[in-house]
């Protein structure tokens, strides 16, 4: 899938999600799979029971399951997490994080810092 920005390496993400799910203790109840296309795998394989999205992303989750019932397949439990904002009340992005306005706990850099205290 292309985007507009830069994007980490698939490799890099897949390694520091997976520290984090071993932390968690969830490692071995996951599966980490590169998405080439909007829905990823999650539209057509079989053997899924849920997808974890976001505020933001809800709506494609929705759409994926519209796919899957078209295909004659369950719909998947749709798990919202709620949107984590940074110090400054605005949304933590990856965006935002490598342009070096917020790190990625959400602490405000810079200028910006100084403006918020």
């Amino acid at each position: 899938m292309n985007k507009n920005h830069p994007v980490r390496k698939f490799a890099a993400r897949r390694r520091d999600l997976e520290r984090l799910l071993k932390i968690r203790g969830w490692f071995d109840r996951a599966r980490i799979t590169e998405l080439r296309d909007p829905f990823g795998p999650a539209s057509r394989r079989k053997r899924l029971d849920a997808l974890v999205v976001s505020e933001e992303t809800r709506a494609n989750g929705l759409r994926v399951n519209v796919l899957r019932r078209r295909q004659g397949l369950k719909p998947l439990r749709l798990y919202v997490v709620r949107i984590v904002r940074a110090d400054d009340g605005r949304l933590i992005s990856d965006t935002r994080i490598r342009r070096g306005e917020i790190d990625a706990k959400g602490k405000v850099k810079g200028k910006a810092a100084r403006r918020i205290r």
